[in-house]
């Protein structure tokens, strides 16, 4: 998962102060990113992770935020910086990890909430489109990235929302460059890379689970995964290839819980 792999890595490698950031991006209001949610767990003063607003009903996110984790420990804020008051805080009906999500390798890295039904839903929180079935992104094709991820010391609860732009990544170059870094997880059809072969921009810790959306049809392409050292030359932001799970999205929200 990526912020253990992150940790690894800054241990042996690099000053763990001077990777806590997300280069160049840029500092937005949540009205920028009206779809953002914010995973708050184990209580309300902690951002754990990031996700996505489907619906009223259904927030999207990666499986390794929740694994292990009991739902009523998870509240989900929108609308609003999720340490203010007058963020909305939902509470947590079920989560549903993807069936065939493996912990060690990050697999199958995603998740559904859904989320307890509230009488009058903020009209400031807005959802995001999926991708079709048959997407297949191109490399260079340029993508966003938004979250709380951390951007400077590594125990710092971070308040600030960001936004950056990477372009798709090889795919094949991917596999060769993280096959180089044994201890990395592989990465597989069910992924997207995307990032520069510099690094430099980059999502990191408490971005896991946020969106990676098309920069022009603003449709969701990826959920923040993995990868290796933040913003590190050739270790591209590893995300869960949204395309390919359409079909499972679907059944989870159709199905009465």
């Amino acid at each position: 998962m990526k912020f253990l792999l992150i940790i690894f890595f800054s241990i042996i490698f690099v000053n763990v102060e001077a990777q806590r950031r997300i280069i160049n991006g840029t500092t937005i209001k949540p009205s920028d990113a009206p779809y953002q949610a914010v995973l708050l767990y184990p209580n309300v003063s902690v951002a754990w992770c990031g996700g996505s607003f489907l619906s009223e009903k259904f927030v999207i996110s990666a499986a390794h935020c929740t694994f292990g984790r009991e739902h009523s420990k998870f509240k989900i804020s929108g609308g609003g910086y999720w340490f203010e008051p007058y963020s909305t805080k939902f509470n947590v009906e079920k989560i549903v990890n993807h069936e065939k999500y493996n912990d060690s390798m990050t697999y199958n890295d995603i998740t559904i909430f859904i989320l307890k039904t509230i009488k009058n839903f903020p009209e400031r929180i807005t959802f995001v489109k999926l991708v079709k079935k048959n997407y297949e992104p191109k490399n260079g094709e340029l993508m966003m990235i938004t979250g709380y991820g951390k951007t400077e010391k590594l125990l710092d609860n971070n308040k600030v929302l960001k936004r950056a732009f990477v372009p798709i990544y090889n795919h094949q170059k991917c596999v060769k460059d993280y096959n180089r870094i044994l201890i990395a997880g592989e990465v597989t059809k069910n992924m997207i890379c995307a990032g520069y072969e510099k690094g430099e921009i980059d999502s990191c810790f408490g971005d896991s689970g946020g969106p990676l959306l098309h920069a022009d049809t603003k449709e969701l392409v990826g959920i923040t995964s993995w990868g290796g050292i933040c913003g590190g030359r050739y270790q591209p932001g590893v995300y869960t290839k949204v395309s390919k799970y359409i079909n499972w999205i679907e059944d989870v929200m159709t199905k009465t819980f």
